[in-house]
């Protein structure tokens, strides 16, 4: 093995443990979510026929298998089975429910995926790995630079103390996220790469200082921003190799990743694409869903939705935000799709005897006057 190819090598294993590590970390503190012994947030299987499963022992048996695995990868470098393992159980965790399916699910799972299977002789696994990570920033600034992060974030962000309101502002919001943009431009440029690891590790820790710090909040993010800052100066603070990458050598899994994890996300712009994978988180413009009924039929939630519970739309109705129950309860956002949501209320509106109602939000990402609730009544959802 050449120099190179070795360098290579060792950043490709210390990429591994960063990435397992976070996720480990991620999984610990969301922990509910993942073994569901008394669990009241619908699992959502990917197939319909998983439904009728006893469900709890096969996720501690899987919860054994993942830890197992990840805790061999990092210590057995050598070996790749165990890295095969983690990922195998990870995935059968995600067909029992899709909620699983976290934004940092999703970038730890594709980054482990391209650094197990691309070629990493010529350094393909690196710079493709370089292109997601800087994809990632791009992306999280752009789908910022919209009205709805400066309505909806930032009063939550920066409102509550008089030194920060400054910050609260329109053009702020902008500001914001064109810093978060240039990193993603930064890291894609070699002479300027260590500015922009500099600048995406002074980011991270303010991410970290302001949401698990000042509000204590979201503490599912904390293990995912320290791992983005390892990642940042694994991937991007050593000078790599000049050798031209070759189109025509790319890896069949490097033409994956490139299609799904760098270019699909576009589709998002138009609705298209689901939010888990569009690196949307607090950016405002993320879809939602409220489950609307009755006073008198209020005891038709669980007991951990009715902690989340408000008053509705008028003196006899009461309503529960999905998303607010998820992290109630899960310590995550529900995963975000009108099928996800459906799925949620249907057993809700059994109880309810079809009477409830599911408002949905559609998001007009450049005005937030064009945003409307979609209203479902339970007779429409009852075959989910």
């Amino acid at each position: 093995m050449s120099q190179a190819a070795h360098t290579n090598q060792s950043r490709i294993d210390w990429l591994i443990k960063s990435c397992l590590l976070g996720l480990l970390g991620c999984i610990g503190i969301t922990f509910p979510l993942w073994i569901g012994i008394h669990r009241e947030y619908p699992r959502l299987p990917i197939a319909d026929f998983l439904e009728p499963i006893s469900i709890v022992p096969i996720e501690i048996g899987l919860a054994v298998l993942f830890i197992g695995s990840v805790l061999f990868s990092i210590i057995k470098k050598e070996s790749r089975l165990p890295l095969i393992i983690a990922l195998a159980s990870l995935a059968i965790f995600i067909v029992l429910d899709i909620n699983r399916y976290q934004a940092w699910v999703h970038h730890f799972g594709w980054l482990l995926i391209a650094s197990l299977f691309i070629s990493k002789e010529k350094g393909q696994a690196i710079r493709v790995i370089q292109w997601m990570t800087a994809a990632v920033y791009i992306y999280s600034g752009v789908q910022k630079m919209t009205p709805h992060f400066s309505i909806e974030i930032l009063p939550w962000l920066f409102g509550k103390w008089d030194s920060t309101n400054f910050l609260n502002s329109i053009p702020a919001g902008y500001a914001m996220a064109g810093f978060e943009t240039l990193i993603g431009i930064l890291l894609l440029i070699r002479p300027t790469r260590k500015i922009g690891v500099i600048f995406g590790a002074v980011l991270h820790l303010g991410i970290i200082l302001l949401i698990n710090g000042f509000h204590q909040w979201n503490y599912s993010i904390l293990p995912w921003n320290l791992a983005l800052i390892a990642i940042l100066f694994l991937l991007f603070w050593k000078k790599d190799d000049d050798e031209k990458l070759s189109i025509k050598s790319l890896h069949p899994i490097s033409w994956l990743l490139i299609l799904l994890f760098i270019l699909a996300p576009v589709l998002s712009f138009f609705n298209s694409w689901p939010d888990q994978c569009s690196f949307k988180l607090y950016s405002g413009n993320t879809t939602e869903a409220v489950i609307s009924v009755d006073r008198s039929q209020y005891k038709c939630f669980p007991e951990s939705a009715r902690q989340v519970a408000i008053p509705g739309l008028d003196e006899n109705t009461v309503q529960v935000n999905l998303d607010s129950w998820a992290f109630d309860h899960m310590n995550v956002p529900a995963f975000m799709s009108d099928r996800s949501y459906k799925r949620v209320a249907a057993p809700i509106c059994d109880c309810l005897n079809n009477q409830g109602t599911l408002l949905i939000k559609k998001i007009d990402n450049w005005n937030p006057d064009n945003s409307r609730y979609i209203k479902y009544s339970c007779t429409e959802i009852s075959d989910y």
